[in-house]
């Protein structure tokens, strides 16, 4: 069963129209992505929105996981775009597994929320992941709801 794990990119910089991490948001990364890989997670695909700070964040998630190394920036992962249109693409682009998008808030949270037919968007902090189980791309492109498998915010890393 594919696993669309959604993603808000790490603590960026407070400065510019497109900043980019901190130190302390790639340590933030680079912490959720080994309790990622401690889950035993792999991607097919590894999407992002086209911002510095969405792609730094997949390309350090990827790294730590292995698999595809290279981070595809998506229009799908800008501000306003419904869940359907990343589960959509990852139909036409033929996607059997799972994917990791990376985007921003408040698009995360209602991403989640559509996937999985909720009353009320989840709270992304700067970092967390939602990984939401599908029973197929084209069923989550059509509207049928997929399953919560965790919801993993920052603060709750080992360690912290």
């Amino acid at each position: 069963m594919p696993l669309l794990c959604l993603m808000r990119h790490g603590p960026a910089e407070a400065d510019g129209d497109d900043p980019s991490l901190t130190l302390e948001g790639e340590a933030v990364v680079q912490d959720v992505a080994v309790v990622l890989a401690g889950l035993g997670l792999s991607f097919d695909a590894v999407w992002s929105s086209p911002l510095a700070r969405a792609r730094h964040t997949a390309a350090i998630v990827a790294d730590v996981l292995g698999g595809p190394r290279a981070v595809e920036p998506i229009e799908e992962l800008m501000p306003g775009h419904p869940v359907s249109a990343l589960a959509d693409r990852a139909a036409r682009t033929g996607v059997r597994g799972s994917v990791l998008a990376v985007g921003h808030q408040p698009d995360m949270g209602r991403m989640a929320r559509e996937a999985i037919r909720s009353a009320l968007p989840l709270p992304f902090h700067r970092g967390t992941v939602a990984a939401i189980e599908v029973p197929d791309w084209e069923s989550l492109a059509s509207g049928r709801a997929g399953w919560l498998a965790f919801h993993l915010p920052p603060d709750l890393r080992p360690g912290r």
